[in-house]
């Protein structure tokens, strides 16, 4: 796993979405994330990110 991270901020004006909808895919497992101490924001890890947006692509382009 790469060490590049983002905030959730960040993932979602990448994704053009809401922070909570990021929380949303980091908890059903389509986003991979860590969390910054024990109560701290979520690190969303880049290479996951670039991946969920080529699954969403390909399924666009699919239909």
């Amino acid at each position: 796993m790469s060490d590049r991270r983002v905030s959730v901020a960040t993932a979602a004006r990448i994704l053009s979405t809401s922070r909570c909808t990021v929380l949303r895919l980091i908890a059903h497992g389509d986003l991979r994330a860590r969390r910054r101490g024990l109560r701290g924001w979520y690190h969303v890890d880049r290479d996951s990110l670039d991946k969920f947006m080529e699954r969403i692509r390909k399924s666009l382009e699919d239909k």
